[in-house]
């Protein structure tokens, strides 16, 4: 295929836009369209290559395609791994597990899927994979196989039907291209929305699936039809006008590009118009700048393209595959060894800059092995090419073993892991003993000794009416069906997430009449949902602690809002605020935070369990996402008395009337 210019600008835009997104999400949250500026490149190169093929030889040679498209995207792709997995030794062993079955499906052109199934997200996995950029690749590698198949179809049977007229077999051939490519573009749009629409609160099935991504690559195939066979030269004799359409080609692009940052700054992963029209536009931007490049190439025809775009461009592929594992490994390392000189900034600074010197090490010092070409050959200087022959033959050396002891060693579960579902264990087993103990205190007063709740039947025993301060309380069995004089379940009731359900042993065991429901990922709305359901059942207790916000959702101020408007009369509410260690300013998890810490001066009744402001200075006791606290009895303690003393405060402000 021709060569064409002007293209180095798309691929360079896309490739800053994922960078932008992976290293500063807050500021760029919509970064991610970038990827459907690639799919749509992609579509294009690859259509405009088959149709070129088609025209000159009247054959399409499927197994040269799968070759070419082989070299191109695996041994890139198996030296990133190479020379990234070493670095992962500077991290928690949790970020390593299953990382055999990570480079299965990304060496198998199935991490999208792998994902799925796998209940991945995203955007909310709590210790982010290494290699879970690969999907995109995933996503390539079977598009490419499918539509290489349909195009090696059409051609077999236009060449049964049409082998008399090549001309007419060749426009014919186009138009299959371009009526199955906007009808498949119409069938994915349309996939897409269904698939988010079941989706729920995380649309990583909607991201992640082939079917429901394919109409950007669709979109630049139907482009790529409306060029085959067009004459290079340029028909435009007038210089001023051949020179007003280059302004005019380039402005455009221009503009493109700025539009295409807009929109990453507007949408966001889970919201709805990244579904609906984010990526769609951003693939009809790609197209548009498609076009006036392809435009330009022809109005250009004595200007060379700047050897930088051109070297950036070819290093795009290699930059993207580099620079996730890198830049996830400086970042958790940044945030565990909490180096007051090390930050986000230093961590996008060091993963960029290792990308790129370790991409150009592979495009022009191992890559062209793989195309039985002379490696290093732009280097002129004897000594130079030697001393980078010397490090490359060291690293892979070193590397070699390295990789085979990571991947021997990687635990199945993370210890995060394990620790939330032993967590689950005993909250299903404690509602068990509960269950039994209630049944017991039934059968045991048939005739309703200890008396009824006229308005509900539920068992009452008047036993204790103390306030909750009363250190005497604490003395006292657990008698969860004890009300207090006000009519209100004695006790307190925890509503929490997956950082909750880390302390939830410790918080049973030291907070007597002690109810806690701990769910992972779990948002406000679904807090508010329990509360609601608790309180209609009568079995919402005295103090009421949310313990959420981790996981932040943008409707989380109006859940917020609702637990405090929706709670009855009668009880004392306490928010604990949540905690990131990678979080700042920009993030909801921070707006949150702050939101809940106004909320005492607003509501009499609602008091503040501080978990963010105790642990920020002492994070080092969390695990390795800097989040959650099961495993290290330091951060159980911590959260467990952050709790314990939000409930003293609370029985010392008014219940709410």
């Amino acid at each position: 295929m021709t060569k064409i210019k002007w293209l180095s600008p798309i691929r360079i835009s896309a490739l800053l836009l994922v960078l932008a997104y992976h290293f500063f999400r807050d500021i760029v949250p919509g970064g991610f369209i970038g990827v459907d500026v690639f799919f749509t490149l992609s579509g294009f190169l690859v259509t405009a290559s088959i149709t070129e093929e088609f025209r000159n030889s009247g054959n399409f040679m499927l197994f040269s395609f799968f070759k070419r498209r082989f070299l191109r995207i695996y041994p890139p792709l198996f030296l990133a791994v190479l020379f990234s997995l070493p670095f992962a030794l500077m991290l928690s062993s949790d970020f390593t597990v299953n990382i055999g079955r990570q480079l299965a499906a990304a060496f198998g052109s199935v991490t999208n899927y792998f994902e799925i199934l796998s209940g991945g997200s995203y955007e909310g996995r709590m210790l982010p994979h290494l290699y879970l950029h690969t999907w995109f690749l995933a996503v390539e590698v079977q598009l490419y196989f499918l539509w290489a198949l349909f195009c090696a179809f059409f051609v077999f049977c236009l060449k049964i039907t049409l082998r008399d007229k090549p001309e007419t077999g060749f426009y014919v051939f186009k138009a299959l291209i371009l009526a199955a490519s906007l009808a498949g573009a119409v069938f994915s749009y349309l996939r897409m929305q269904t698939v988010y629409a079941a989706a729920g609160p995380d649309p990583s099935a909607a991201y992640f699936d082939t079917f429901a991504r394919a109409y950007p690559f669709l979109l630049g195939s139907a482009t790529a039809c409306f060029f085959s066979g067009i004459p290079e030269k340029d028909p435009i004799a007038s210089v001023f006008l051949q020179k007003l359409l280059r302004v005019v080609m380039v402005a455009v692009m221009a503009l493109s590009i700025v539009i295409l940052y807009i929109l990453s700054r507007s949408l966001t992963f889970s919201g709805e118009g990244a579904y609906r029209y984010g990526c769609a536009a951003a693939s009809l931007l790609a197209v548009i700048m498609i076009l006036c490049a392809r435009l330009l190439h022809r109005l250009t025809p004595d200007i060379s393209e700047p050897r930088l775009l051109g070297t950036a461009a070819a290093l795009s592929y290699n930059i993207y595959l580099f620079h996730w594992p890198l830049y996830t490994v400086f970042f958790y390392t940044t945030l565990t060894y909490q180096l007051s000189f090390w930050n986000n900034n230093c961590a996008a600074v060091c993963s960029l800059l290792l990308s790129i010197g370790f991409s150009a090490l592979v495009l022009y010092g191992l890559e062209p092995l793989f195309h039985l070409r002379l490696p290093l050959s732009n280097i002129s200087i004897p000594a130079l090419k030697r001393a980078v022959y010397a490090f490359i033959s060291l690293f892979i050396i070193t590397a070699v073993p390295l990789n085979g002891l990571i991947i021997a060693r990687a635990p199945e579960i993370s210890s995060l892991e394990e620790q939330l579902y032993t967590g689950y264990l005993y909250q299903d087993i404690d509602e068990i003993e509960q269950l039994k103990h209630l049944t017991e205190v039934i059968n045991g007063n048939p005739l309703g000794l200890l008396g009824t709740n006229p308005s509900t039947g539920i068992i009452q025993n008047r036993v204790y009416t103390g306030n909750l301060s009363d250190p005497d309380y604490y003395e006292l069995s657990r008698l969860p069906v004890s009300f207090n004089e006000n009519g209100i379940l004695i006790g307190v009731t925890i509503i929490g997430d997956s950082v909750c359900l880390g302390a939830r042993r410790n918080l049973t065991v030291s907070i007597p009449d002690c109810y806690v429901d701990s769910e992972g990922s779990r948002q406000f709305f679904q807090g508010y949902n329990l509360m609601k359901a608790l309180q209609n059942n009568d079995s919402l207790r005295e103090y009421v602690v949310m313990a959420l916000g981790t996981n932040q959702n943008n409707n989380s101020f109006e859940y917020i809002d609702r637990i405090i408007e929706d709670l009855r009369p009668g009880h004392r509410l306490i928010f604990v605020t949540p905690y990131n260690g990678a979080m700042n300013e920009n993030w909801n998890t921070y707006k949150i935070m702050q939101y809940i810490r106004k909320l005492p001066a607003l509501n009499n009744f609602v008091t503040v369990a501080d978990w963010a402001e105790l642990v920020e200075k002492q994070n080092h006791v969390l695990n390795a996402d800097k989040i959650h606290i099961g495993g290290n009895p330091t951060a159980i303690n911590l959260y467990t008395n952050c709790i314990i003393d939000a409930i003293y405060t609370a029985a010392t402000r008014p219940a709410k009337w």
